[in-house]
């Protein structure tokens, strides 16, 4: 019998949780479940697939937290759970998929701060969306050591405070992706031809975009952010922003 290593079953009408037996597909390396109607709790079952690289359960019903399990896969690029119903705070143990590439967790119900960690631990992020959640408090000053961000979306939460003028720092917004990223995104598309990756590589491939908006930020906008001349959309409305536009703003 062959061994299964690529599950991908989006874009149906599939009800009902995620079967506990689905844990038993050691081998498995991608695991597309997106676009259907799951509903309960995501599963404990991802001690034994130590293999996975990518996990999109995205727009379904799931509900509760991100299990333990979930946080010692540290072979993960790609993590998309977004437009769900999960709620709390982002746990402590996802840092440990340190590989990550694409933590998309935009549309569900997480508060508390966003974590610090996110910087420190995870430095190969591309694609960091956290959008339309609960997230409240400061901008973690950690998020500048991303230097390979190339989409980071903080839109529609109950952030505050001021946008961090070490933003400036973030590199991946000064340059395009290399040929070596493209070709990874690529190859995802192969995988998950139906799934958010073509989402995903067409929007890396056009632009770099910082979406700060619908947020309660004050203070001005950073002189930082004029010098990330690759950046293609820059969204900061819906703030409480005041003080004078950059003068070299026009430099983007």
């Amino acid at each position: 019998m062959p061994i299964q290593t690529d599950l991908d079953i989006s874009w149906n009408s599939l009800n009902g949780s995620t079967p506990l037996s689905m844990g038993n597909l050691q081998a498995l390396m991608t695991l597309v479940i997106s676009n259907n109607h799951l509903s309960g709790e995501i599963p404990q079952f991802w001690n034994k697939m130590s293999s996975l690289y990518i996990i999109d359960m995205s727009n379904n019903s799931l509900s509760g937290t991100i299990p333990r399990p979930l946080g010692s896969r540290m072979t993960l690029r790609f993590l998309v759970l977004s437009n769900n119903n999960l709620f709390g705070e982002l746990p402590s143990y996802l840092q440990n998929c340190s590989a990550l590439e694409s933590l998309d967790l935009g549309d569900n119900k997480f508060s508390r701060n966003i974590p610090s960690w996110i910087g420190e631990s995870m430095s190969s992020l591309l694609i960091l969306a956290l959008q339309s959640n609960f997230f409240s408090g400061n901008i973690p000053l950690e998020i500048c050591a991303l230097s390979v961000l190339h989409i980071l979306d903080l839109s529609h939460n109950h952030v505050l405070g001021f946008i961090p003028p070490c933003f400036g720092n973030l590199s991946g917004f000064k340059s395009e992706l290399s040929d070596d990223d493209l070709e990874w995104f690529e190859e995802c598309l192969k995988l998950v031809a139906k799934g958010r990756a073509l989402e995903y590589y067409n929007t890396l491939y056009l632009v770099n975009s910082l979406d700060l908006s619908n947020n309660s930020l004050s203070g001005e906008i950073p002189i930082e952010l004029t010098s990330l001349l690759k950046l293609g959309t820059l969204n900061s409305s819906s703030n409480n922003l005041g003080g004078n536009i950059p003068e070299k703003i026009g430099n983007l």
